[in-house]
């Protein structure tokens, strides 16, 4: 009996060793590392991008859902101009048979230097311009200047988060519009005293 372990190699034989594993190969090339990371950052990237695509469109078609699930809005008539030397010049509406309770009032203000929407709770039927603001913080009057302006009424559902009264975007603030009112005339006399007239 020979007294070499079973399994061993004999003098003659050479111990090969293990060959690498096709993983193993491929790591071994140059750039491996490289194209890993771009691999898994454009897979990363790519569902994020599907995710966010899907987010937003959730979020149109919940919009989308809520703007048509809203009922149509009665229109306003004409508003007045009121002018008063001791109460100031007032602009006032009726209000429309049919204004629901979660609706507003939406009042555009248009100039030859643009327009600025404001809205009013259901509960305001007038407002002065004297009192107005636009978006910036700036007096009607000043940022109007010494000139005439055009006031319509419209009524219109607020969206999530906007309060009335206050400044309004009419494109993304106000759900289902009605209608405007036809115009009536504003002037502003002066752009350092707040001094409207009809």
């Amino acid at each position: 009996m020979s007294k070499e372990p079973s399994g061993a190699a004999s003098e003659g034989e050479s111990i090969s060793p293990q060959s690498p594993s096709w993983f193993g190969r491929l790591r071994a090339q140059p750039g491996f590392r490289t194209a890993a990371v771009a691999f898994v950052l454009t897979v990363v990237l790519g569902i994020g991008g599907s995710a966010a695509y899907a987010l937003w469109s959730l979020k149109a078609e919940a919009n989308l859902s809520v703007a048509t699930a809203l009922p149509d809005l009665p229109a306003v008539s004409v508003p007045t101009c009121n002018d008063d030397l001791f109460k100031f010049t007032r602009v006032g509406w009726t209000a429309p048979v049919g204004m629901r309770d979660d609706a507003v009032y939406i009042v555009r203000i248009s100039t030859s230097k643009g327009s600025v929407d404001y809205a009013f709770p259901r509960g305001s039927t007038e407002f002065r311009p004297a009192d107005l603001r636009v978006k910036d913080g700036e007096a009607l009057h000043s940022w109007m200047g010494i000139g005439t302006g055009t006031v319509t009424v419209s009524t219109g559902f607020l969206a999530a988060g906007v309060g009335a009264p206050g400044v309004v975007d009419l494109k993304t603030q106000v759900l289902k519009p009605s209608k405007p009112s036809p115009g009536t005339a504003l002037r502003s006399n002066s752009s350092i005293v707040a001094w409207f007239t009809c």
